[in-house]
């Protein structure tokens, strides 16, 4: 570890010591202030998002309501942040996950007793939406072994953070090569979780997201398909006016026992996958990550549309697809 990841790593430490240390209705607050520098500060990004404002929802969000959405955009992604600050004291027993959240759909009592047995694994599909991050706490006591796919986290402390949450190094799958790890885990009972709104290179699937194709991974639906899983969506909205408390919907999108893992089948539950978080990013588009570059890789034989995002570094393959 270099001295800078040692300063960083105090230097988090102290901040979470700091904000734990104030009552939870100042983590709004807080976001609001650091949120609102990061805005001022980031030219790129509020670029970036006013594009994927654009790009979603045509003009009906520019102008100073864009301006208003891109600020409440930068203070989401620090309240995930200062959010997990508190999944320790706020999230760490059953009886802090039922005060904290309120579960929506088909959740089975709290898990109790030993890790269910093979065959009892579900896959759980979920967006960048509200605090993604809450679905592990939740899973130690209303699902069971749960096992997370994330990509490393740039900076190490706040990646040490994150995998402290999920449950340790010893749960979190790295993203990378990730499928042969999660054949192996759901096979053994373990439940999973993948985040699939992310840009996914050139040579991925192609689904429509608000209206335009977007690269994406076809790694939960075919994982599903080719194992005879059930595919759940999950999405955890945090909840207006409450400082700590947050909506956990789950959506049953595939049942298990389905082993049709063709490359039809696969495209099928990848787009009804994101038309459903389509469907929640837009009853809450202030809590989605719009500073993705989600929209990046385009399609070989995509016509010249208006709203396509033109990011910085953007790619867009040649008409052979190369």
């Amino acid at each position: 570890m270099t001295w800078q990841d040692r300063l960083g790593a105090a230097g988090l430490r102290f901040a979470q010591t700091l904000v734990t240390s104030l009552p939870p209705r100042s983590i709004g607050g807080l976001a609001w202030i650091a949120g609102s520098l990061w805005w001022i500060r980031d030219a790129r990004r509020r670029e970036r998002i006013r594009q994927n404002l654009r790009a979603a929802f045509g003009d009906r969000i520019q102008g100073r309501a864009g301006r208003r959405m891109a600020r409440q955009l930068f203070r989401n992604m620090i309240r995930v942040l200062v959010e997990m600050f508190w999944f320790e004291r706020l999230l760490g027993t059953r009886r802090q996950v039922e005060r904290h959240c309120t579960l929506h759909g088909d959740w089975p009592s709290p898990a109790a007793g030993p890790p269910p047995v093979p065959g009892d694994a579900t896959v759980f599909f979920e967006g960048h939406l509200g605090n993604w991050e809450v679905i592990c706490p939740v899973a130690r006591y209303f699902i069971g072994p749960m096992r997370p796919v994330a990509r490393r986290i740039a900076v190490p402390a706040v990646d040490d953070l994150a995998t402290r949450s999920r449950g340790g190094a010893d749960r979190v799958i790295p993203k990378h090569g990730a499928y042969r790890d999660l054949v192996r885990s759901v096979r053994e009972g373990w439940s999973v979780v993948i985040v699939g709104d992310q840009n996914a290179g050139r040579h991925a699937l192609w689904v429509p997201f608000f209206g335009l194709p977007a690269s994406t991974y076809e790694t939960p639906a075919r994982l599903a398909l080719r194992e005879g899983l059930p595919l759940d969506l999950v999405a955890c909205i945090r909840r207006s006016g409450r400082a700590f408390h947050f909506d956990v919907y789950r959506e049953r999108l595939l049942d298990p026992g389905c082993r049709n893992a063709t490359p039809q089948a696969v495209q099928a539950l990848t787009e009804t996958a994101h038309a459903r978080l389509e469907h929640w990013v837009r009853r809450t588009p202030e809590q989605y990550n719009f500073l993705h570059r989600r929209w990046k890789d385009r399609p070989a034989s995509e016509p010249e549309c208006a709203y396509v995002p033109q990011y910085d570094h953007r790619r867009k393959p040649d008409a052979s697809g190369s």
